[in-house]
């Protein structure tokens, strides 16, 4: 899906051009016009697909959808991910959406491989994204953004892990250590670096850092409004009330990272899709019930969470999340027909779709434990903490 919107990057200001002297007015390198020019999304790409990568047309008269067939037409046949998901469709729309749909997870596969993510340290990110799962439930926020964040950090550090020294860290803006700005009143604003950042800049020792710099970038692209969108002093804030580490670092730490990511990515952020994107296409074409959709989101956020699943690729990963769900919600020996047909959809064989679906349950089944575990503490210490006060 291509993205036509730029973010706007956290920059430092300058004054007007006729105060500024000539050898001031130059942009820094991430935000001069040729650099925004590269920025794109994966599919404005030239994509090279093997001989045996290339799409196949799909029979689909025995794949049965949900949905009856008609003559209806498919309004937003340019994004089947983004159609009504009441619309039905006959044979011949249903032709092109498997056809849409295979295209699109051939060229993600190709830039899933190019761009490392499958390599990335699946215990280390599975930890994060559970820590970034928890300040976006703090947080009111689009799934977009939830989802385009948390790739954009897995996208960041496989190429940090690619391409920079081990022990690589951030460059401070113009090596200061405090960013001057003016305030919408014109009065003089000081943002100095945090003293736990300054310390320690390596990359490999503030991921949590960078996963929650990345969600404030996915806002600036996902959130229709700006008092929506997650921005740094919120999260600064909230992690400082409970004692979280995040909460001693300050908005210019933010402001590096950011800078860093454009850097790096130049600019190319957002080129994998999210497994959102396949699930809306299969929630169309199923026409998935709104129940089964929550639990998929649901089940999504444990495999995120989970060194088994966090770097499985998006597509498979949509479907072994809403397999699961069906099986959660209507049971095994309700969704047999559910479960060949989705197999099918996402071409991966009914033998993988099951053995995923249990992992993933028994995983789910775990978190639920461990969840019911904490409350129980919670409640222990708060009853404690009541009969001492009396």
């Amino acid at each position: 899906m291509f993205r036509s919107r730029v973010p706007p990057a956290l920059m430092i200001p300058v004054a007007p051009l006729h105060n500024t002297p000539s050898a001031k007015r130059q942009w820094s390198a991430t935000t001069n016009e040729d650099v925004k020019k590269r920025f794109r999304a994966m599919t404005a790409e030239e994509l090279t697909f093997s001989s045996n990568d290339d799409v196949v047309a799909r029979k689909i008269n025995s794949l049965s959808t949900t949905v009856s067939a008609s003559t209806m037409d498919l309004v937003c046949a340019d994004d089947p991910a983004r159609m009504d998901p009441e619309c039905v469709m006959n044979e011949h729309q249903q032709h092109y959406f498997l056809k849409v749909y295979d295209e699109i997870q051939q060229k993600q596969q190709v830039t899933f491989r190019a761009l490392g993510l499958g390599d990335n340290h699946a215990k280390a990110f599975a930890n994060v994204s559970r820590h970034t799962l928890e300040i976006a439930g703090k947080n009111i926020m689009k799934k977009e953004t939830l989802y385009t964040g948390l790739y954009l950090y897995y996208t960041y550090m496989a190429h940090v892990r690619m391409n920079c020294e081990e022990d690589s860290v951030f460059t401070l803006y113009k090596d200061r250590k405090v960013m001057n700005m003016k305030s919408e009143d014109f009065s003089r604003v000081l943002f100095p670096i945090s003293i736990d950042f300054n310390n320690n800049r390596t990359r490999n020792k503030n991921e949590l850092l960078i996963a929650t710099t990345c969600l404030c970038i996915a806002a600036k692209m996902e959130e229709n409004q700006f008092a929506s969108m997650i921005k740094p002093s919120a999260i600064i804030s909230q992690m400082k009330t409970i004692g979280h580490h995040l909460g001693r670092h300050n908005e210019f730490d933010f402001v590096t990272v950011e800078r860093d990511i454009l850097e790096q990515l130049q600019w190319r952020l957002f080129r994998v899709e999210t497994p959102l994107y396949f699930l809306q296409m299969m929630f169309a074409f199923f026409h998935v019930s709104i129940a089964d959709r929550l639990e998929t989101h649901k089940i999504l956020a444990i495999c995120l969470s989970s060194q088994e699943y966090v770097l499985t690729t998006p597509p498979k990963l949509a479907a072994y999340s809403l397999m699961a769900a069906l099986h959660k919600n209507r049971g095994a020996d309700s969704v047999v027909t559910e479960r060949v047909n989705i197999a099918k959809f996402a071409n991966i064989s009914i033998i993988k779709l099951l053995i995923h679906t249990k992992g993933i349950l028994e995983l789910a089944r775990l978190a639920h434990v461990q969840d019911t575990c904490d409350s129980c503490e919670v409640e222990e210490t708060c009853g404690e903490s009541d009969w001492i006060q009396v």
